[in-house]
């Protein structure tokens, strides 16, 4: 039959055929595997974003916790007897602190006296005033009053001022004071530009009113 004599020969000649297709086969793999490059394979799968870093802590502040007053007149709480007073107190109270405390942790205090000198010329100094420092005809300091002699629970500031007449300085506005309380770490802060020059507290003329409001970033009044 036909088909006998078809499949006799093939298989009589299957092994140099076999062979053939092998070699065709591998010849073809290796072409296929050549002709593929690594940016044809799928993209994998993107990884998950990362958690995001914690934000860094705030910059320095250079008032951050300084507490200063506005500027402010004077209202005795005490007087001499002398007629007329040549002497008088007034308590400022600071409900924000313990004054003891803060000045045991290295805080320091200052106060400042503004004085119409001439005209629309105002003159601001550094207390203590003595007659040595001022052109006026008064002196003026202030200590911390603990309200041990008195029912005053205190502590505060206790100004006291001595003149010819105390009373033509009382609720003037051409004669204010202000207080300025600086924290014992403000002190400690790096150096930044103060009119023009770097500077560390150490180096602050704490006489120079200017000096001292720019160091501590605080607004002139």
């Amino acid at each position: 039959m036909k088909t006998q004599n078809f499949v006799h020969r093939s298989f009589s000649v299957g092994g140099n055929t076999l062979k053939t297709l092998l070699y065709a086969f591998m010849a073809t793999a290796l072409m296929f595997n050549l002709s593929c490059s690594p940016e044809d394979g799928r993209d994998g799968m993107d990884g998950e974003q990362g958690t995001q870093g914690e934000q860094g802590p705030a910059g320095e502040d250079g008032n951050a916790n300084v507490i200063a007053s506005d500027w402010f007149e004077v209202e005795f709480d005490d007087v001499d007897n002398n007629d007329p007073p040549t002497a008088g107190i007034m308590y400022i109270d600071i409900p924000e602190i313990d004054l003891n405390e803060f000045i045991e942790t290295g805080g320091i205090i200052l106060m400042y006296n503004k004085i119409l000198y001439f005209s629309s010329i105002y003159l601001t100094q550094i207390l203590p005033i003595t007659p040595d420092n001022t052109p006026g005809t008064y002196i003026t300091y202030f200590s911390i009053y603990t309200g041990e002699d008195f029912e005053d629970p205190g502590p505060s500031i206790e100004l006291t001022i001595e003149a010819n007449d105390v009373s033509s300085l009382e609720n003037n506005p051409d004669f204010a004071f202000k207080y300025v309380l600086v924290p014992a770490a403000n002190t400690n802060m790096a150096a930044r530009q103060v009119q023009g020059k770097t500077k560390t507290w150490s180096e602050v003329d704490v006489n120079n009113y200017e000096e001292v409001m720019e160091f501590l970033g605080l607004e002139e009044e």
